[in-house]
């Protein structure tokens, strides 16, 4: 058979059928391995309405009127408005929906009236080409914002909006012969046929573009979170080592391209394995939730806290100088002694180790000696914090929590 047959509409209306339902199945797959992305299932359920609509179209020769034109119109409608839900939610993007919805219930009332009043095929056609176009064109706006300079996904985005060019192109090829009232049957009929090739060819461009650019998002998203659910700590739910060594890494090189200050903290609980012999693991665990909350607390939300060790804490602090670090050591420490805390809390206090970052340093030696500041601390008796500097000039605190603002750190740091 030669390839050109396959350019048939009824063949191209066809082959969505198995497009349309692979997609769908592969989104429900994915939520129900990983159940958390975002507007899979208005992608999925989009997808599985096209195949239903597409069959009533396939059979519309032994259909009556409504169920060949209405019924399939309406269910496109809605498939069109749970993919556009699907992307806005994926994206976590306002959208317009009620611009969608509008547009959907004028489409729904054009077709309707065209049907049952005056069965008239040219202002159904015009009125679905506008909303067909209308959601095509919002879904490849809000494609391409988001392809983070992905070529593969820009030329996604890019066949979208040529799907969303198709429905415009065919209202205008419809209505043509009509505002001229040109003659010759043969000539329309054969005008109408490339236009439903080419409307075809445009859905059929529409189902590949956007499911495949669902599945590789969803994909990429399910991929990332597995990948942060393999940094997390169990225990305290924040970054292991794995996360906060990543997180360094990047944040040294954001430091070195912007020439931003960043500090780093190594607090250590003293004497936690006391606190469990005495108290018991569920105590020291308690212990350890407890330093997490109050440091979380006080950290903005960008800072990131990780737990490297059964008792050690990294904090990682950007756009803070070393006396602005120390200044919040202290602040973890008074914290530690509010009498909010429940009275029968083991007593805790923090051995902090603080450093910052050099212009362009290996994270490895940023680590290396935040450890070496926090031995440093635990030498002079623990409870308190101690300051390496890169240049290799020390200053010791041992009670931090005396420190009333910054300018006094500074002073003693100069």
């Amino acid at each position: 058979m030669h390839i050109l047959s396959w350019l048939d509409p009824r063949t191209l209306l066809a082959s969505q059928l198995p497009l349309a339902a692979a997609f769908a199945l592969v989104l429900l797959a994915i939520r129900r391995t990983y159940p958390n992305p975002r507007g899979s299932n208005a992608h999925a359920y989009g997808f599985l309405l096209w195949v239903p609509a597409t069959m009533l179209l396939l059979g519309q020769g032994g259909l009556r009127p409504f169920a060949s034109v209405v019924i399939p119109s309406l269910i496109y409608i809605c498939a069109y408005i749970m993919m556009y839900r699907g992307t806005i939610s994926f994206f976590e993007s306002k959208g317009a929906l009620s611009l969608v919805y509008d547009a959907a219930a004028v489409t729904a009332a054009v077709v309707l009236y065209f049907t049952a009043v005056y069965d008239l095929a040219v202002p159904r056609l015009v009125a679905m080409a506008a909303f067909v176009s209308l959601i095509r064109g919002m879904m490849a706006v809000e494609f391409y914002r988001r392809s983070n300079r992905s070529f593969l996904l820009q030329v996604l985005a890019g066949v979208l909006c040529f799907s969303a060019l198709v429905p415009l192109c065919f209202a205008v090829g419809v209505t043509w012969p009509v505002i001229l009232m040109q003659d010759g049957a043969d000539q329309i009929a054969s005008v109408h046929m490339a236009l439903e090739t080419l409307s075809a060819l445009g859905d059929l461009a529409f189902l590949c573009s956007s499911g495949l650019f669902a599945v590789l998002m969803f994909l990429a998203e399910v991929a990332q979170a597995i990948k942060q659910q393999g940094q997390l700590d169990p225990v305290t739910g924040t970054l292991n080592r794995y996360g906060i060594e990543d997180a360094l890494d990047s944040e040294v090189a954001r430091s070195s391209r912007t020439h931003s200050p960043v500090s780093v903290m190594l607090i250590e609980v003293d004497h936690f394995k006391s606190i469990a012999d005495t108290h018991g693991a569920a105590r020291s665990v308690e212990a350890l939730k407890t330093v997490v909350k109050t440091v979380s607390s006080i950290l903005r939300f960008y800072d990131k806290c990780g737990r490297v060790a059964e008792d050690r804490f990294f904090l990682l602090l950007p756009e803070n100088a070393a006396e602005h670090a120390m200044v919040i050591a202290g602040r973890f420490r008074e914290a530690l002694k509010s009498p909010s805390l429940p009275h029968d809390q083991p007593a805790i206090t923090l051995s902090i180790g603080v450093t910052q970052c050099a212009f362009k340093e290996p994270a490895g030696e940023v680590f290396a000696r935040a450890e070496l500041a926090l031995l440093e601390a635990r030498r002079q008796g623990r409870n308190g914090a101690y300051l390496k500097l890169p240049n290799h000039e020390d200053v010791v605190i041992p009670h931090p929590d005396r420190i009333a603002n910054r300018s006094r750190v500074a002073k003693l740091i100069r």
